[in-house]
């Protein structure tokens, strides 16, 4: 490379390199030598740097995917927890629900006994109304009373 900046030695010319004595070729080798050396380790050491870096990205990322993996699986978790818990309540509501409707059968039963033993009510035959007096009247009166004061069956 020296003697190409010093536009010795071109293929294109006709010039004659000169020699070099034997300390300046020793000189001309150790200076060569070391720089080889240097340019080696400056090379290596690039090349365990790159190495080492990658290796640190790789894990950085691992760790985040893991992260991500991890934070998934507790979003799925709670997730179902919720919707076991959605179950859950709906079916005490529903409950609640079909405790009130026998509450209020009861009360309209309670209501409707009282009623016929003091209105003093002829009483029918089973065999011409299909049904017992005291609950289609029952029936009945929990019809109006839920037309009446519009409760609503269930919201």
């Amino acid at each position: 490379m020296k003697m190409y900046v010093m536009n010795l030695g071109r293929t294109g010319q006709n010039s004659t390199i000169p020699k070099l004595n034997e300390e300046a070729a020793i000189e001309l080798g150790a200076n060569l030598l070391g720089e080889g050396v240097i340019f080696v380790i400056a090379v290596g050491i690039l090349a365990f740097e790159v190495t080492r870096q990658k290796e640190k990205e790789k894990k950085k990322e691992e760790n985040e995917q893991a992260f991500i993996t991890n934070l998934e699986h507790r979003i799925n978790e709670l997730t179902f927890a919720t919707e076991e818990l959605d179950t859950r309540l709906r079916e005490l509501t529903r409950l609640a629900y079909a405790k009130e409707h026998k509450e209020k059968v009861k009360e309209a039963i309670t209501a409707s006994t009282s009623k016929t033993k003091s209105a003093e009510v002829v009483p029918h035959s089973s065999s011409q109304m299909g049904f017992s007096s005291g609950v289609m009247m029952a029936a009945l009166i929990y019809a109006r009373a839920r037309i009446i004061e519009d409760t609503p069956a269930s919201s």
